[in-house]
């Protein structure tokens, strides 16, 4: 967000979300449990099972041409209220309509999968860039890795995606290690070894989602304010799909790249997820959802 900022006539820091700033004690807290949270990690990645659906053949020779689409734009106050009303995260809120969005389009395919495995990519920064000068060009993102069930019935999807997704709340550390990992390897590890290690980390994963909280006050470049940005996410590795939810001054909208090896009707997906996300809306009109 840094470099969002620097397009404005006023580099300012408030236009950000705010986070609680991470004080010495914490991250050396968090480096110290690298100790053991890396070699976890690698058993983990070890043990993943490859996916296998019509979004994932397994194989993933990806072409590098991407196919996108966007929706069109919304109130993102509608958004935050109709995750406040049902008694969920709005990360949760998209999670969900993405396992109801991927199950209808499998439906159609006439696939029975009854899982999606994704990663999510997170930031590892401490803190924001404070000043227009002290902005630097770094990926500081890692990638998490979860595994969400695919529902039809909203009410139902909700609840699992919460409970599946519950461990993202705690996974920072994990997070930073990944971060660690693939800074250390990009440094020391020839670059075909690095290559041929991510591709086979990434094949098992189906799609990357990205629910990015962006500037929450208009951004203005040389007397003009900025009316909306369209952000496309393109994963590393044999991920093939990528899904962005991006708030922008009030504003949100969800965008997706898929790359044309996959023969994935990405306009068609696309639709399905924020068809879900409008039946959130609807549904949330009656109140909190007990199960």
């Amino acid at each position: 967000m840094g470099l969002t900022l620097q397009y404005d006539d006023v580099y300012d820091t408030n236009k950000l979300i705010r986070f609680p700033k991470a004080n010495f004690f914490m991250r050396w807290l968090v480096r110290l449990q690298l100790l053991w949270t890396i070699p976890a990690m690698i058993f983990e990645t070890v043990q993943v099972k490859q996916e296998i659906s019509v979004l994932n053949d397994g194989v993933r020779n990806l072409s590098g041409r991407k196919e996108i689409a966007h929706t069109q734009e919304m109130d993102f106050n509608i958004i935050k209220d109709a995750s406040k009303n049902l008694g969920f995260t709005i990360n949760e809120l998209f999670t969900a309509a993405i396992s109801v969005g991927v199950k209808k389009y499998m439906i159609t395919r006439n696939d029975n999968a009854t899982d999606l495995q994704m990663v999510i990519p997170g930031t590892v920064r401490w803190e924001f860039y404070p000043t227009y000068e002290s902005v630097k060009l770094e990926n500081k993102f890692a990638a998490f890795p979860v595994k969400i069930p695919l529902e039809e019935n909203h009410e139902k999807a909700i609840f699992k995606v919460k409970k599946a997704t519950n461990k993202i709340k705690t996974g920072f550390t994990k997070m930073y290690a990944s971060y660690i990992m693939s800074l250390t390897f990009g440094v020391f590890v020839p670059e075909h070894i690095w290559k041929l290690l991510m591709h086979r980390a990434s094949i098992p994963y189906t799609l990357a989602f990205s629910n990015v909280p962006g500037v929450i006050k208009p951004i203005v470049f040389k007397g003009y304010e900025i009316e909306n940005v369209k952000s496309f996410i393109i994963p590393g590795g044999a991920t093939g799909i990528g899904l962005s939810a991006l708030s922008f001054s009030g504003k949100f909208m969800l965008t997706m790249s898929a790359d044309l090896a996959l023969h994935v009707n990405v306009k068609e997906l696309l639709t399905y997820i924020e068809d879900a996300v409008m039946e959130y809306i609807e549904i949330s009109k009656k109140g909190a959802l007990k199960q």
